[in-house]
């Protein structure tokens, strides 16, 4: 308690210095504005406390202890002995330094793990809790048999799995019911509240304090009416060619391209004419131009990254025009674009995600340029056709494209000017997205799916594994006809898999009752709100929350390869096409995969970091610019995150690309945006006409 006063006093300090610092800003300022400022920096500061998220006061607990024991015995059907085991103490996985471990015990995925040949060992924790100790053994096929010892019990289990699993143990408090929910909120006493509020207050303050420092240093002045005379074109390619130059390089090292099932699975409906809109079809038309050309796998990667390096180079020139800021910003984004690994080796994996990134990065980039710059003009055909060819993109590319573009068209017609002619590229843009998804799609025999069963087990099963049950009775025999296994469905929020992909679950009854599944989880979630937004809050938490206790690979996919051990790092999945590996390098391969891949990275994958960044830098480039309509410059990306808050069904870090691209794209715009007035050659030749 003696560090914690400490901690507050050193944090009260820090903010009152800053505060004073830039008392020459803020007092100026009306009452009504600073009381206005002052909350909402509070409330930053508070949104802050659960993201980052810190932790609370200690508060008095039960002490305990239990004992693993791993035996080094197995099954005649499993292939080695290991043990995974991860013990969650109040919602926090307990760390292997806070254990009494036996030499074999190490770490890895967020589990304590004896590797595969060890011989019998040990680990022991002794400790307090105040809410709830629970044991999670992961099961696989190679597992071996272990003994968990904890007061008043002994268990032994084999853990011997042909597939993975969870083996839950609730261990105290008198749990009833196990919770793998690990990226759910963790419950505070009064006390702790007392002192998250506390929190609050202090990063609000220094949050405001920034603010009212950065927005004035360096400062923000600039030649007012400058003329742009470089040509945009060039500033575009200049800000695009760090990434193509390190994409390129690494598409040589990941020869022939980084291929998942995912991209197999649409490269082999364009070579094969069978089409299925389980994924895209947009996407497999690509491919299929691009077989069709005699290209490989390797065109298709390179073609996707030098789009998004454009797009991304686009987005950063635009707003340092936009946001007057210095010339060599726009490369600074391309340069961080470049150097960030999840958006560069992203950008040579064949996935849908990279052309729909890169979509809704040139369409921030054309709404940007048109609300402040006038250019592109929408009077103009050609650009109104580039404007509904993204939006059509952004349309059918994700399922949380729609909005993007319905954003995009609502800015645009803010503007006065072009609103007829807005109107009419949106009307275009749906139109050339239904004749790709319907019409064009029925032409090649496409077979209709729906995933969107997915999206409805996913919340339906969290109803479930509250408690919750349906009132009617045939609503209750469509669920026990579509999952005959547990009563929660497994229900895990970080992921649909361990419910979908269990044999207890029936997908194609599934699908047959997939408007029952979404009439009897609406029907629960009005009855259960409380449930729903907690199903929400825990599933998207990799998208907005810096850590939790379950931080690891294991709920965050980052990359489209995985480490196999000796034999190497994998980055062509075996499919039906037959691809494979054809690197030249493949020990370069093997070094930056395997870095990539190390757990103690995970937590620089984060989206969350990226979506906070944003929202400050916004706010900053606001204040320095005095110009209110640089709030909207986040826009678009800020709508696809909302969305995929709601309807996220696993933790993929490639659903947030958008939000990586745009934050290192004009992040050093935003930072170093000065007021004045940017105007175009053309703007200045209408004004000297005039």
């Amino acid at each position: 308690m003696t560090l914690l006063i400490a901690t507050a006093g050193v944090f009260a300090a820090m903010s009152f210095l800053v505060l004073e610092h830039t008392r020459p800003r803020w007092s100026a300022l009306s009452r009504r504005s600073r009381i206005a400022w002052l909350a909402g920096a509070v409330l930053a500061g508070w949104l802050l406390t659960w993201m980052i998220p810190l932790d609370p006061a200690p508060a008095p607990g039960k002490p305990f202890s239990v004992e693993i024991s791993s035996l080094g015995t197995h099954s005649k059907a499993s292939q080695g002995a290991e043990v995974w085991a991860k013990l969650v103490v109040d919602g926090r996985s307990v760390e292997l330094g806070e254990t009494d471990a036996g030499p074999t015990w190490i770490t890895g995925h967020g589990y304590l793990i004896t590797p595969i040949n060890s011989p019998p060992d040990r680990i022991e924790w002794n400790g307090h809790y105040r809410r709830s100790v629970q044991l999670h053994l992961y099961t696989h096929p190679w597992s071996g048999k272990a003994r968990v010892r904890w007061p008043g019990n002994e268990r032994t289990f084999d853990l011997y799995s042909s597939v993975g699993g969870n083996v839950d143990l609730a261990l105290a408090h008198g749990v009833t019911q196990t919770s793998t929910q690990f990226l759910l909120l963790p419950a505070r006493t009064p006390l702790q509240y007392l002192v998250q509020a506390c929190q609050a207050t202090s990063l609000g303050l220094l949050i405001l304090g920034g603010l009212a420092l950065f927005s004035r240093w360096p400062l923000p002045t600039a030649a007012p009416n400058a003329v742009v005379n470089r040509s945009m074109t060039g500033e575009v390619l200049i800000a695009a060619l760090p990434l193509i130059a390190v994409g390129s390089v690494l598409l040589v090292i990941f020869s022939p391209a980084i291929l998942t099932t995912d991209s197999l699975g649409q490269w082999n409906q364009a070579s094969t004419g069978r089409y299925s809109d389980a994924h895209p079809v947009m996407y497999a038309f690509y491919l299929w131009v691009i077989q069709r050309i005699n290209g490989g796998p390797a065109l298709a990667a390179w073609l996707q990254m030098a789009g998004m390096a454009m797009a991304s180079g686009w987005l950063a020139v635009t707003v340092r025009r936009a946001c007057n800021a210095p010339v060599w910003t726009s490369l600074a984004g391309g340069v961080l674009v470049a150097a960030y690994p999840l958006t560069a080796l992203t950008s040579i994996t064949l996935w849908k995600d990279v052309p729909y990134a890169s979509s809704v990065t040139a369409l921030t980039a054309l709404v940007i340029g048109n609300l402040f710059l006038g250019v592109p003009d929408l009077r103009r055909f050609h650009n109104g056709l580039a404007l509904a060819a993204l939006a059509a993109a952004c349309i059918g590319l994700r399922h949380n494209g729609p909005p993007v573009a319905a954003a995009a068209f609502l800015i645009l017609l803010l503007r006065p000017g072009h609103r007829l002619h807005t109107v009419a590229y949106l009307v275009m843009a749906v139109a050339l997205a239904w004749c790709v998804k319907g019409p064009l799609a029925d032409a090649v025999g496409t077979e209709r799916t729906s995933a969107a069963y997915m999206a409805y087990t996913h919340h339906l099963s969290a109803h479930l594994a509250s408690g919750q049950r349906p009132e009617s009775a045939t609503d209750a025999a469509i669920l026990d006809a579509i999952d005959k296994g547990a009563d929660d469905w497994r229900y895990r929020c970080s992921v649909v898999n361990t419910t979908i992909f269990d044999t207890a679950y029936d997908i194609p009854t599934a699908v047959t009752h997939q408007d029952d599944l979404f009439r009897i989880w609406l029907r629960m979630a009005l009855d259960r709100p409380d449930v729903e937004l907690g199903h929400m809050l825990c599933a998207s938490g990799m998208v907005w929350r810096y850590r939790t206790s379950d931080d690891g690979p294991l709920y965050l996919y980052a990359f489209g390869f995985t480490d196999k051990g000796e034999p190497g790092l994998q980055w062509v999945e075996p499919g039906l096409s037959g691809f494979v590996e054809t690197s030249p390098f493949p020990s370069a391969a093997a070094s930056i995969g395997r870095t990539m891949l190390d757990v103690r990275l995970a937590r620089f994958w984060r989206p969350a970091p990226f979506l906070c960044a944003l929202a400050l830098l916004t706010v900053l480039a606001w204040r320095r610019t005095g110009d209110r309509r640089v709030l909207l410059i986040p826009a678009l990306v800020l709508v696809h995150t909302m969305v995929l808050m709601v309807a996220i069904i696993a933790q993929d870090a490639r659903y947030q690309l958008p939000i990586y691209i745009v934050l290192l794209a004009m992040g050093p715009a935003l930072a170093l945006s000065r007021r004045g007035e940017i105007t175009s050659p053309a703007e200045a030749a209408r004004r000297d006409s005039a």
